[in-house]
């Protein structure tokens, strides 16, 4: 009997997810990584914004802030934020302004329910 509800309680863990997983890398038209810009993946229609940060080689990954919570299924405009710096140093943007905003960058994100998906983006200069 012991068994069997272990057994049970090891199978609830493998039944279907109710979001997906979205990763991927963001580099310039040269290959160089975009470090520490913000990927903000905004749903089109209901759903939460996710979002993530690039690390040093460009990698990053969506999520709502709750790692285990992952990306709901749906459709997505896509926009990425450049880290220019400190507020009163300032460093020139290198990737074109239309990235800044999801509605205007050009790139969105379609996510299937329990789909682990890779989604590189390739950005414009300035």
């Amino acid at each position: 009997m012991y068994y069997a509800a272990g057994l049970l309680f090891v199978l609830a863990g493998c039944g279907p997810t109710d979001h997906a997983e979205v990763a991927g890398r963001v580099t310039r038209t040269d290959g160089s990584p975009l470090v520490g810009a913000r990927v903000t993946a905004r749903p089109i229609g209901e759903g939460k914004t996710v979002y993530g940060t690039t690390d040093n080689e460009g990698n990053y990954t969506l999520s709502t802030g709750d790692p285990t919570a992952g990306v709901q299924p749906g459709e997505y405009e896509v926009g990425i934020s450049e880290n220019t710096g400190d507020p009163e140093r300032r460093q020139k943007p290198t990737i074109a302004a239309k990235y800044g905003n999801p509605a205007t960058s050009g790139l969105t994100l379609s996510v299937d329910l329990g789909e682990h998906k890779t989604f590189d983006i390739v950005v414009e200069p300035r």
